[in-house]
C-alpha cells in the first residue's frame, strides 16, 4: 500500500475518536514510523535466517559427500584444487607439456 494511502487510513481511523486534525496527522505519521522500522528489522532478520539455512544446507552437502567417499569433511575448494593438482593436462595447462609426452 503506498505512503499517503496509509497515512489516510491512519488519520481515518483516529479522527473517530475525536481528535484534532493535527494530532490525528502527527499520530498517524508516528504510526507509519514504527511500522517502517518494525518491517526493517523483519527483513534484517529473514536475511540473517537465510544466509544461516544456506550455511546449514552446505556444511550438510559437505558431510554428505564427505560420507560417501569415506573421509574427514573437506571443503569444496580443496577438493578441486587436488583434482586440478592429479589431472594437469585434462585442465588447461598449456600445449607444450602435453607435446613432451611420448
Amino acid at each position: 500500500m503506498p505512503q499517503h494511502q496509509k497515512l489516510n487510513q491512519n488519520k481515518h481511523k483516529y479522527k473517530q475518536k475525536n481528535h484534532s486534525s493535527a494530532s490525528v496527522k502527527r499520530i498517524a505519521l508516528k504510526k507509519n514510523k514504527f511500522s517502517q522500522k518494525k518491517k526493517m528489522k523483519n527483513s534484517k532478520d529473514l536475511r540473517k535466517s537465510a544466509d544461516a539455512q544456506m550455511k546449514q544446507r552446505i556444511e550438510r552437502e559437505l558431510a554428505e559427500r564427505a560420507a560417501k567417499h569415506g573421509g574427514p569433511i573437506r571443503s569444496i575448494k580443496l577438493v578441486e584444487k587436488e583434482w586440478l593438482a592429479d589431472n594437469p593436462v585434462e585442465c588447461g595447462q598449456p600445449e607444450a607439456e602435453k607435446r613432451e609426452i611420448p
